[in-house]
């Protein structure tokens, strides 16, 4: 069975850790939008009929344009561990051992949203999107997981 570190664990708390962050510029516009919208529909709410509305838009923002704020994940590699983390969500991180990692997907859907799919030792596949990973990182990503001996399926 793979074992779930978190970040508190002293093992990983010093790390040095190379991270793939992508576009800041990115991250800022979609969270500027995020905002936005959050703030528009939370005035909306007292507004009736436009209220209902503008909270449709927001639920379809939230569910079919960007999933958000879950798609800004981005991921670090250390020398035995994958760390991800998330830009607007702090506290959401997660941390695998390298070695229980059995393969790693990278895929796209209409080549606009980037996935990863990580399938650990004990058959549970997690997907982690990222919008805001550029090319360079993706494939400076997939190089060094590749270079450290995992199953990289692109």
């Amino acid at each position: 069975m793979a074992q779930q570190l978190t970040w508190g664990t002293p093992d990983v708390r010093h790390l040095t850790i190379r991270y793939f962050r992508g576009s800041e510029v990115r991250r800022i516009c979609y969270t500027i939008v995020f905002c936005l919208i959050l703030v528009a529909a939370g005035i909306a709410l007292s507004q009736g009929v436009w209220g209902v509305l503008m909270i449709l838009l927001f639920l379809f923002y939230w569910h079919v344009i960007l999933p958000a704020p879950g798609a800004l994940n981005y991921f670090g590699v250390a020398a035995r561990y994958l760390v991800i983390k998330n830009h607007n969500l702090p506290w959401k991180q997660r941390v695998f051992y390298l070695k229980d990692i059995t393969a790693v997907e990278f895929a796209s859907v209409w080549n606009v949203v980037r996935y990863i799919k990580i399938t650990t030792r004990d058959q549970k596949t997690r997907r982690y999107i990222a919008l805001n990973l550029r090319g360079e990182d993706w494939d400076g990503l997939k190089q060094l997981l590749s270079n450290l001996g995992l199953n990289v399926q692109r």
